[in-house]
């Protein structure tokens, strides 16, 4: 049949514009070269089934699409899960364009800008029917980026707290790439995240907030110095059963990396020799064990 000549080898289906007009090619008649053909009416016949029973299976055997919309949503199902299969994730980004020529890929989805499609469908989401949205689910599609973002590195975080008992993370600390780690966090720069958070402190949410301070964020510098010193001294306790520390006391290499190098004996000095009974890290020390009362002991 004529229509054979509409076939792509390229890709499996037969897509044409709305109007089509009829190419010289030698497998039509030469009284149809150069005419325009309505394709919406072979879809609108089809539909009131008022087709031909031949030109439907004509037109089915090269592919040609009666549904384009439920067409796109049956490519964009197939790219979703593509896309899945080759990243373990359909975290797509905005710009990602399906490689022209990849054979990973099916053809007629190659040059398709996969990821404007996944941002419109976040966009879109009040207008998607609930069973898509079922579906989109199913294949674990992030509705918000942001949102997957923060997940991703409050995990981190409580990874890193699991590992290292507290929340100091050095802004120079990067997600090592060792199996105490998920694989989706290596080479992250954990450090420069945490920072980015104290310096933004008043934008975010009191629930995010709650989030941080729930795996003990540290939010100031000194606050920080603070923690680090008190896990160290948390940690001499655990070693010797007390916290009476020398005042020359430095931590050696033998100790946790986060640990090493601190003044620990010079921590507790001054801060029995100048902390008021008010400061509420006070009671802090006191709880540890450290001695108040002989302060210049």
């Amino acid at each position: 049949m004529a229509v054979d000549a509409f076939d792509d080898k390229v890709s499996k289906y037969t897509t044409l514009p709305a109007q089509f007009k009829v190419p010289p090619s030698p497998d039509l008649p030469l009284s149809m070269h150069g005419s325009w053909v309505n394709i919406s009416t072979f879809r609108e016949a089809y539909r009131k089934q008022k087709l031909a029973p031949e030109v439907v299976e004509a037109l089915n055997k090269v592919g040609f699409i009666w549904d384009v919309r439920q067409h796109k949503w049956e490519m964009t199902v197939q790219g979703l899960r593509t896309y899945s299969n080759l990243h373990n994730h359909v975290i797509i980004p905005r710009t990602f364009v399906v490689p022209h020529g990849d054979e990973r890929w099916p053809k007629e989805s190659w040059n398709w800008k996969l990821g404007r499609v996944v941002d419109n469908l976040r966009q879109d989401k009040d207008k998607l029917a609930q069973d898509r949205i079922a579906t989109l689910d199913s294949l674990g599609f992030v509705w918000s980026v942001h949102a997957q973002e923060w997940q991703h590195s409050i995990d981190l975080l409580a990874t890193y707290t699991a590992i290292y008992g507290h929340a100091n993370v050095p802004y120079s600390y990067v997600v090592p790439c060792t199996d105490e780690w998920p694989a989706s966090g290596h080479g992250m720069r954990l450090g420069v995240w945490v920072q980015n958070i104290r310096n933004r402190a008043a934008s975010y949410s009191k629930a995010r907030v709650a989030a941080l301070n729930e795996l003990g964020f540290v939010w100031g510098v000194h606050d920080e110095n603070w923690q680090v010193n008190v896990h160290a001294l948390r940690t001499y306790k655990m070693l010797h059963g007390h916290v009476n520390v020398p005042k020359r006391f430095v931590t050696t290499d033998e100790w946790p990396q986060m640990l090493r190098g601190l003044h620990l004996g010079a921590f507790v000095h001054n801060s029995r020799s100048r902390m008021a009974a008010l400061d509420p890290r006070h009671d802090e020390l006191m709880a540890l064990g450290v001695d108040f009362k002989n302060r210049h002991d």
